[in-house]
């Protein structure tokens, strides 16, 4: 009897054992496993967040590393396996910036293609490239319009500016020249022929003060429309839209927006502080709208 005793002992405590395990499995690995994320779930939350693309993923036991390749160049962001929150983001390479030409060395361009004497100079954006727009009057004073990359230095427009009364002022001055041989000619003749020209004279006097006048009311009316079109190339954009491309590139809260000048350049420093109690300050070109930088702080 002693023996069967101690063999059903033993048998209890090889069940008692089995189910423990058992149950340990079921009811506690899996709850711990429903905690901790995938290498997929990982990518996802960076690639949601984060602008770029997913160049390596490690993994370790406590947190995935990845690493992202922005526009400004590699980020490696550590994400925690058991929770999925972002831990930190650093940039561990950056994207060397593409080098503005200084107007001194745009203006050696334009004149090395256009001689002569450069009368203005402006800065333009069409399609976020920058270029520089010279007028140039050489000695013959014809007026040349030159189109210069900002960053390259590449020509990529260069046309001949021709005024849009010259000709039509020269048959003026032909007509004019005319009337007065005409009236000189008939100066010559007897007293009373005089008297009756005087009301054609003074007639024509008169039509040549109101052509005159419409002249100076069309050049006054191309001078206004070409400032126009000059402050049209310069126009900044809105702080409204430089917090929308911050916001586009990092999902956050806005805290703060300044407009500084640097160099010449106006640049908006945008700080917007994320879900994870992180804040990056992101510096945008005021006119292109171009992201310059993004910094990163705890």
């Amino acid at each position: 009897m002693d023996k069967k005793m101690a063999l059903r002992i033993v048998i209890a405590t090889a069940l008692i054992l089995v189910i423990g395990t058992v149950s340990w499995q079921v009811f506690i690995t899996p709850n711990s496993k429903q905690l901790a994320i995938s290498k997929v779930e990982a990518q996802e939350i960076a690639g949601e967040r984060y602008d770029g693309e997913i160049v390596g993923t490690e993994e370790l036991s406590e947190q995935f590393i990845i690493t992202i390749q922005s526009d400004l160049g590699e980020y490696e962001i550590k994400i925690s396996r058991a929770t999925g929150e972002v831990e930190s983001v650093e940039q561990i390479k950056a994207n060397e910036q593409p080098k503005q030409l200084s107007e001194q060395e745009v203006e050696e361009i334009v004149l090395k293609n256009a001689p002569g004497e450069i009368k203005e100079m402006s800065k333009s954006t069409e399609d976020k490239v920058e270029y520089y727009d010279a007028v140039v009057k050489d000695a013959d004073e014809k007026t040349m319009i030159v189109k210069v990359h900002s960053e390259t230095g590449e020509v990529v427009e260069k046309t001949e500016q021709k005024p849009a009364q010259n000709t039509e002022e020269n048959q003026q001055n032909n007509t004019s020249n005319n009337q007065t041989i005409a009236k000189n000619e008939v100066n010559t003749e007897k007293n009373s022929e005089k008297q009756e020209k005087k009301e054609p004279k003074e007639e024509q006097n008169k039509e040549q003060k109101k052509e005159q006048k419409q002249e100076q009311e069309q050049k006054q009316e191309q001078v206004k429309e070409q400032k126009q079109v000059e402050e049209e190339k310069v126009k900044n954009i809105t702080e409204a839209e430089a917090i929308q491309i911050a916001l586009n590139r990092v999902a956050g809260e806005v805290d703060d927006v300044d407009l500084e000048s640097s160099n010449g350049q106006l640049y908006y420093f945008v700080e917007i502080e994320t879900e994870d109690d992180l804040e990056a300050e992101i510096q945008i070109h005021a006119i292109s709208g171009k992201i310059v930088s993004i910094e990163w702080d705890d």
